[in-house]
């Protein structure tokens, strides 16, 4: 069962067969309250299976997003002009070239990633060398879980908030589809619900 709304208004429903059966209201009273619960809580789970919905959907965005950030680098630098191109889809698609240096402008959801990009990995390689040495505490580790939990938060604050399409690029599927053929995950998040369909264009 779901969270405080629908426990409460399950007790309502429940509170209202006792009252019945102690003979507190008539038939036509318990019928019409009980009709009015009834819907009250259909529509509570309604909207608690749309939240459970919701989140495994921004999860699942969210580990394609961070994989696709990952690897983005080493597949353009090493990937043919299809993924190159994909990748500067999913980096944003619109740049700019002033004095010979390209500039992407960059979807909201990478740039919490890139700005703390180097501080997580600086206190990543610092508890590396810590545990190497056998020095690393609870604390340290506690520490790089908070600094990581901000980043996905900060992530997933950007993806919610977006409402159009998110387009994150399959770089394996590039690769298996070849330069005439690729894929990725298109994610719809108006209504603040991340539809998760995948995208496949000849």
């Amino acid at each position: 069962m779901g969270g405080g709304p629908l426990n409460a208004t399950q007790s309502d429903m429940d509170q209202l067969t006792q009252m019945r059966y102690r003979k507190l209201i008539d038939d036509e009273e318990f019928l019409k309250e009980k009709t009015r619960l009834k819907k009250e809580i259909m529509a509570l789970r309604q909207a608690v299976r749309e939240t459970e919905l919701r989140t495994d959907k921004t999860n699942d965005l969210l580990e394609k997003i961070f994989n696709f950030a990952e690897h983005a680098k080493e597949r353009f630098d090493n990937g043919g002009i299809q993924v190159k191109k994909e990748i500067f889809i999913g980096m944003g698609g619109n740049c700019t070239l002033l004095n010979k240096k390209l500039s992407i402008d960059k979807h909201l959801w990478l740039i919490p990633i890139e700005n703390k990009k180097q501080s997580v990995e600086s206190k990543m390689a610092e508890w590396e060398l810590k545990k190497t040495n056998g020095v690393a505490t609870k604390g340290d580790f506690d520490e790089i879980n908070l600094m990581l939990r901000g980043l996905v938060d900060d992530v997933r604050t950007e993806i919610i908030d977006y409402k159009s399409y998110i387009y994150i690029p399959n770089l394996d599927k590039i690769e298996t589809f070849g330069i005439k053929r690729y894929g990725g995950w298109r994610h719809e998040t108006s209504d603040r619900i991340a539809e998760n369909s995948e995208k496949v264009t000849a």
